[in-house]
């Protein structure tokens, strides 16, 4: 597992990258409790995009389900959060 999974400051901060990569690059700082729908503007296919970008930075998690992820997509601390939890699951 990698370890930035085991760092949630860390983890925060890729999922912060990811965002605003997926927001096209935006140089501007995405505020790490900022709603993807209400405050970032986020639609289907970006909420898409993003979970394609963290199965590839974190190949470790697998296919990520987007239906089992809805609760989590709020903003990037609760994605994060989630993603943290998920990682924890599949320690032995």
């Amino acid at each position: 597992m990698s370890a930035v999974l085991e760092r949630p400051a860390e983890l925060l901060g890729e999922i912060v990258q990811e965002a605003a990569a997926v927001l096209g690059g935006v140089h501007r700082a995405v505020p790490v409790d900022a709603r993807f729908y209400d405050d970032l503007g986020f639609d289907s296919v970006m909420l898409m995009q993003l979970k394609y970008r963290i199965e590839l930075r974190f190949p470790e998690l697998g296919e990520l389900s987007l239906a089992e992820m809805v609760d989590s997509l709020v903003s990037c601390s609760t994605l994060a959060e989630y993603l943290a939890e998920l990682a924890a699951e599949d320690r032995p």
